[in-house]
């Protein structure tokens, strides 16, 4: 579990929703920005992630890099990015953050398992949760997996990331039709596996967060996706440290390869029945021969890199 509880914080911006309430006065809340504040920052906006062109049988649609965990700065799509959603009949993401069954199935299935905190590392597990003020009630309410990427999240609030500011909820905004590309019950199924945890896996993932090498992989993670840097995204599994072993590579795949080809799936439906579409999931999906891009040429589709002015 040590390096899926890093990387699920990184990819799984969506389920952060699990989180119970935080004390604000420990670590506050993003303050919401004005009218006036949004229209700016819209107005200015670059682009930044990963965009392709795809197109089939005379039709033409988008893919896109996302980034779950963004800074408000960085938020708004830039030209390029409006371009292909205004010519766009809807938006596909992984799952949508805005509907309040997928929101409810969410918190049933990250309930499953939780609770499993060795005793020995209580003390440990407590100073993490008082960092950023939660309570020790969350361990007994959500998978360790989910409180660990909750964890992990919440500590980088300070440096100004949110989930909120996270690709879904921007494009959630858009006033366009929001198909989901997964259900609630295939990212769990990912994230978790059988849902055991170790003492030993517990203790890593512990450490993880005491030593904030986390922190380091997502902001490096977040400057890739910040200056359209394929070529550090494509390197990933060279800088993550969370491909050590065969348990650590099948958990990586499970979460990501895994889900790919189903993805692909409903993208080319989706491309036939409703194309223009814009398609947004997370950046890390894109790399490699299994990825997104990869995987739709394979099938047929046209694949473009749409190069950014960063």
């Amino acid at each position: 579990m040590r390096r899926l509880i890093q990387v699920s914080s990184l990819l799984w911006g969506i389920l952060i929703g699990l989180s119970v309430s935080v004390n604000a006065a420990c670590v506050p809340a993003p303050i919401a920005p004005s009218a006036q504040e949004i229209q700016q920052l819209q107005e200015t906006a670059r682009d930044h992630g990963f965009l392709w062109k795809i197109s089939k049988d005379g039709r033409t649609s988008w893919l896109y890099g996302s980034i779950h965990v963004n800074r408000l700065s960085t938020a708004f799509p830039g030209p390029k990015m409006r371009q292909a959603l205004q010519q766009s009949q809807v938006i596909a993401l992984e799952l949508d953050p805005t509907d309040s069954a997928t929101q409810a199935k969410l918190m049933q299935l990250g309930a499953q398992g939780a609770g499993q905190v060795p005793p020995a590392l209580k003390a440990r597990l407590q100073v993490q949760l008082d960092k950023v003020c939660l309570p020790e009630s969350v361990a007994q309410a959500i998978h360790p997996a989910l409180l660990f990427a909750n964890l992990s999240v919440l500590g980088l609030r300070e440096a100004g990331f949110e989930t909120a500011y996270g690709t879904e909820y921007v494009l959630a905004g858009a006033g366009k039709k929001i198909i989901p590309l997964e259900t609630a019950e295939s990212q769990i199924q990912a994230l978790l596996g059988d849902g055991k945890v170790s003492a030993a896996e517990y203790a890593d993932a512990l450490a993880i967060l005491e030593n904030d090498s986390e922190q380091g992989t997502a902001i490096k993670l977040f400057d890739a996706w910040l200056k359209s840097d394929l070529f550090t995204l494509e390197s990933f599994a060279d800088w993550c440290d969370c491909m050590n072993t065969p348990k650590q590579r099948a958990d990586l795949r499970r979460l990501l390869d895994d889900r790919n080809s189903p993805m692909v799936d409903r993208i080319a439906k989706l491309h036939t029945q409703s194309a223009p579409i814009f398609v947004a999931v997370g950046s890390l999906h894109m790399v490699g021969k299994n990825g997104l891009p990869a995987l739709l040429a394979k099938r047929g589709f046209k694949v473009e890199r749409v190069n950014f002015e960063n």
